[in-house]
């Protein structure tokens, strides 16, 4: 019998629900006949969970078969250039929708079966099928399917972001010379873009900059905007981000605050240049070897945090602040341990969350590094007012019991 998790003063919950039996049931007739039955109304919460999970298998099988429709019925079109149209026109689509879907179903059809296979079987969805396409784009065709063979086991327990980080590691893994040649001729074609918008605001973008820059100058935002929050302005984070943003681009500079602390983790080999495997920015993803090493010997903007960790286990060995006093150490222990927000699924870096206490200090939880974790700022709100409670596994790992009642329990640490 499984282990039935229970949180720090709960009660043990009644018997779950007897399900509908259409777990592990394949996508096809039988499935689409068994979901046309039922009565929605009648169904328990983790019922309805059950029902939705079939209905997702069976949308994802039949969207693989309309890809491979959409390649046949383009392959033997007199003009390549024009072949999408034949997709666009009867289902009313735009040039470039219509292009976009072609080039998907062509992509996943054959230039990547694996994947075909798996949405085919309903064992991913859409996004998550999008998601491997899109993430192995720009690697050639071999690279690319030893790739998904190398994530196709755990594509389908990870989010979309999560799918592209590890793809992001696995292509720098599998090929870092060229990973880094990728990146230097997107680094010689950076640019800023500025284009007005449809309701009369404008964006400035930033194209092809340097990871580590990059992380570094949102956390500068990052910090700053929470200073104002703190002094008492009543913007919204989103607008002091941007306000913030627009006064350093124009000149006028926000003085007095400490620079904005990055974090970065790279294993002890290629910290000392024993081995090229990417290092990660939380938050942001992998980056190069090359990347991490220049940022621990170089450090001149800002405070960065380093986390050298053992290259078979992944935990962290030691951590390390250049430039600038250390923040607290149980709270750089626990973002060690935690680099991201410890909600499933969520990916926000450890240093933008709430340290929170996974047994509440109010009821006995002790102010100790195995009972903190980080929680984003919406997440912790989820745990505090919104019916969502902590199942602690271990002193890393926790399930999450829904407010419908249903436990979802972790099913890898992704990036």
């Amino acid at each position: 019998m499984e282990e039935q998790f229970v949180p720090f003063g709960a009660t043990v919950a009644e018997p779950p629900v007897p399900g509908l039996g259409l777990d592990g049931a394949p996508p096809g007739s039988f499935l689409a006949a068994a979901v046309s039955t039922v009565r929605r109304s009648e169904l328990e919460p983790e019922q309805l969970v059950e029902l939705l999970k079939a209905e997702i298998r069976l949308a994802s099988h039949f969207q693989a078969q309309a890809a491979r429709t959409m390649v046949e019925l383009t392959r033997e079109a007199d003009h390549e250039e024009f072949a999408h149209l034949e997709v666009g026109v009867p289902l009313r689509l735009t040039r470039r929708a219509s292009q976009a879907r072609v080039d998907l179903a062509w992509a996943l059809v054959e230039r990547l079966p694996r994947v075909f296979e798996m949405l085919d079987e309903g064992l991913i969805d859409w996004p998550r099928a999008r998601a491997l396409v899109n993430g192995t784009t720009h690697l050639d065709e071999g690279t690319a399917r030893q790739i998904i063979d190398r994530i196709a086991k755990d594509a389908p327990a990870l989010t979309t972001g999560q799918i592209g980080a590890r793809l992001s590691r696995l292509a720098i893994e599998v090929e870092p010379a060229a990973a880094g040649l990728r990146q230097e001729s997107a680094i010689e074609d950076r640019r800023v873009v500025a284009e007005p918008l449809p309701d009369g605001t404008g964006e400035i973008v930033g194209i092809g900059l340097p990871p580590d820059r990059v992380s570094a100058a949102m956390g500068n935002l990052n910090r700053t905007a929470r200073a104002l929050r703190r002094a008492g302005d009543s913007r919204t984070m989103d607008q002091l981000r941007a306000d913030v943003f627009l006064d350093l681009l124009s000149g006028r500079c926000h003085h007095g605050e400490k620079p904005a602390v990055a974090d970065i983790s790279l294993d002890v080999q290629t910290a000392i240049g024993l081995a090229d495997r990417p290092g990660e920015i939380p938050g942001w993803g992998p980056v190069l070897a090359d990347v991490a090493r220049k940022v621990l010997t170089d450090s001149a903007d800002g405070e960065w945090r380093f986390h050298v960790t053992d290259p078979d286990t992944h935990e962290v060995l030691t951590t390390v602040t250049t430039r600038r006093r250390p923040t607290v150490a149980q709270q750089r222990a626990v973002e060690a341990r935690h680099p991201r927000c410890a909600f499933p699924g969520c990916r926000m870096p450890a240093r933008d969350s709430d340290i929170d206490h996974r047994d509440g200090y109010a009821t006995g939880g002790t102010t100790h590094t195995s009972n903190l974790h980080p929680l984003c700022r919406f997440h912790h709100r989820a745990k505090d007012e919104g019916g969502w409670t902590e199942l602690r596994v271990d002193d890393r790992d926790s399930a999450w019991r829904s407010p419908l009642g249903i436990v979802h329990h972790p099913r890898s640490r992704a990036p």
